[in-house]
């Protein structure tokens, strides 16, 4: 074993003794066409949800014309987004109004059941993709990263774990956290979140910023242990700090900086807002998206020192990690780690577990 650059003696390695590979298992994980066919299985997916929603929306569209009374090409005026109106024209909703349709004289037969038929390709598809979920699970199951890490985290799911498994493998190509970061686009510009400008090449992935938007959310709606309470607590700070700055605003200067939200660009709120607090959030919105930030980049700071210490096990080598910046430079003395979130994940899904039993019993 080869000694450490800076101690010089031979490095502890605990974690090989609680995650010893065996050697088939060993072969799968290295194995690079099962890795590609995984791959391209995690990015078709998506893919082909994406097409099966879109037409679906489209379908949805004609029958809701209809019942509304509106003609086809006629200008709408702006939809209602109120989770009634959401509910109102769901999937399973469809049929009574397909029914409903032929009642008034509104809808053909023929109509009808041509839509039905469409309706049932859509079905169809929705197999498909439970395929190919079940295909994601053969891909990660025999990973570390799954087995240590991903699978005991509430919110992660097999196909989120392929996708981050075929983005990010085990870091290799991400030398620090920051790396990781800048690459899906959580990394700041002048303090600022990137943004899209016209004319100006993005210096980070667009589809992997939108896979941690989905991280989030499920992170948000699975009320996910550890880093739901990250978001909690820093939503309300960021919305604190954007309460002071207005409360710090005459009225003439608040009806100012809602003009300028309504019409002006990003560097004009920016500018009058700095005025009062350089650090507040521009809305309330801002300030969500800055806890949904937060969250997602320590997830992805896990995911790092995760892959690093787990991609030792699988090569059989061992390496210096390069220690968080905020720790290394900063000298923060509690850092979270990988392993704290995963524990706390795994008596939580105990405690639901037990509710759900205690629930089927009451019943």
């Amino acid at each position: 074993m080869k000694k450490t650059a800076r101690t010089g003696k031979k490095p502890r390695n605990n974690l090989r003794k609680n995650s010893q590979l065996d050697e088939e298992t060993r072969k799968m994980v290295a194995n690079p066409i099962l890795k590609e066919l995984g791959r391209i299985v995690a990015g078709a997916y998506y893919d082909h949800q994406q097409v099966r929603i879109t037409e679906m929306h489209r379908v949805r569209d004609i029958i809701r014309k209809k019942i509304e009374g509106i003609k086809a090409g006629e200008v709408e005026k702006k939809k209602d987004k109120s989770e009634k109106f959401q509910n109102k024209f769901k999937d399973r909703e469809i049929p009574k109004y397909l029914n409903q349709l032929i009642m008034e004289g509104e809808l053909t037969e023929k109509e009808r059941d041509y839509i039905t038929r469409v309706l049932k390709v859509h079905k169809d598809a929705e197999k498909h993709e439970e395929e190919y979920k079940k295909l994601m699970m053969e891909f990660v199951e025999n990973e570390p990263i799954y087995t240590e890490f991903l699978q005991h985290i509430i919110g992660i799911s097999a196909v989120l774990s392929s996708n981050l498994i075929k983005e990010f493998g085990y870091c290799e190509n991400a030398p620090y956290i920051s790396s990781l970061w800048k690459y899906c686009g959580m990394h700041v510009v002048d303090g600022e979140a990137p943004k899209r400008k016209r004319g100006k090449q993005l210096d980070f992935n667009l589809r992997l910023r939108a896979l941690c938007w989905k991280i989030a959310d499920s992170f948000i709606k699975q009320r996910t242990p550890f880093y739901r309470g990250i978001y909690d607590k820093e939503k309300a700070r960021q919305n604190e700090l954007l309460e002071s700055a207005l409360g710090k605003m005459s009225d003439e200067e608040k009806k100012e900086f809602e003009k300028i939200k309504g019409k002006g660009t990003e560097e004009k709120k920016r500018k009058f807002m700095d005025k009062f607090d350089k650090k507040a959030p521009l809305s309330k919105k801002h300030a969500e998206m800055r806890a949904r930030r937060k969250m997602v980049k320590i997830f992805l700071a896990h995911y790092w020192q995760a892959s690093k210490e787990l991609s030792q096990v699988v090569e059989e080598t061992q390496v210096n990690i390069a220690k968080p910046y905020v720790q290394a430079k900063l000298k923060h003395k509690h850092i979270s780690n990988w392993r704290e979130a995963v524990e706390i994940n795994k008596l939580e899904k105990l405690r639901r577990k037990k509710i759900q039993k205690d629930k089927i019993k009451a019943d």
